[in-house]
C-alpha cells in the first residue's frame, strides 16, 4: 500500500500490564514486562507514522471500504488482535490516525481487540474489523460498535450485504476499556 504523504515511521509495542489501566490514572512505562502477543506468537507491533491525521467520516468510510483487513479469516492462527495490528498499521500507512483498543467483555476471559479513530466530525468511532470463520462470510465484515461501560458489544454492519443482518452477534457487557493505544 503506497501513501502520498512524508511520514516518520514509529513502531510501539502494546504493553499487557496497563490491562487495568483506568481512564486518567498514569502508569510508569518502566514497569512493563510484557506485550501483546498475535494468535501466532508474535509480539503486536504498531507503525505509527508522524504524518498521520484524523480522518472525517467520509474519509473513514472510504479507507475501510478499500481496506482488506476484514477478508482474512478468524481461526487460530488469526484473531481479533491480528486485526486490530493489521487494520491499525494499514491506516497509519494510509496516512489515517488510528488507535489500537482493548476491552473487557464479561463473558471472555480474554479481552477483545477492535480499533478507534477520532474523526473530524463526528469525534471518536471504533472499528471491529474482525472478520468472520462462517462460510459464505460477507465480503465486507468492517463493523461500528457503540463501547459503552456497562453496555452490550454489539457490532454493526457498515456496508451491509444482502442475506446477513446489520447487528451482529451480542459478545456480552463491556466491563472495562484496557487500552487505547494511539
Amino acid at each position: 500500500m503506497s501513501n502520498e504523504f512524508d511520514f516518520t515511521e514509529e513502531q510501539v509495542l502494546v504493553p499487557t500490564n496497563i490491562f487495568s489501566y483506568k481512564f486518567g490514572e498514569s502508569f510508569n512505562i518502566d514497569t512493563i514486562d510484557s506485550y501483546v502477543k498475535g494468535a501466532d506468537g508474535h509480539t503486536i507491533t504498531l507503525r505509527n507514522y508522524s504524518g498521520a491525521r484524523n480522518p472525517s467520516w467520509n474519509e473513514l468510510l472510504s479507507f475501510l471500504k478499500n481496506d482488506d483487513t476484514d477478508e482474512y479469516k478468524y481461526n487460530n492462527g488469526f484473531k481479533c488482535c491480528d486485526f486490530a495490528e493489521l487494520l491499525h498499521n494499514n491506516a497509519e500507512e494510509a496516512g489515517w490516525r488510528c488507535a489500537f483498543v482493548v476491552v473487557h467483555i464479561v463473558r471472555f476471559v480474554e479481552g477483545h481487540a477492535l480499533n478507534a479513530f477520532e474523526t473530524t466530525d463526528r469525534g471518536l468511532i471504533f472499528i471491529d474489523s474482525t472478520g468472520s470463520n462462517l462460510p459464505n462470510s460477507p465480503k465486507n465484515q468492517d463493523k461500528i460498535v457503540k463501547v459503552e461501560i456497562g453496555k452490550p458489544y454489539i457490532p454493526e454492519s457498515l456496508f451491509p450485504e444482502t442475506g446477513w443482518n446489520i447487528k451482529w452477534e451480542n459478545k456480552g457487557i463491556v466491563d472495562t476499556i484496557k487500552i487505547i493505544q494511539w
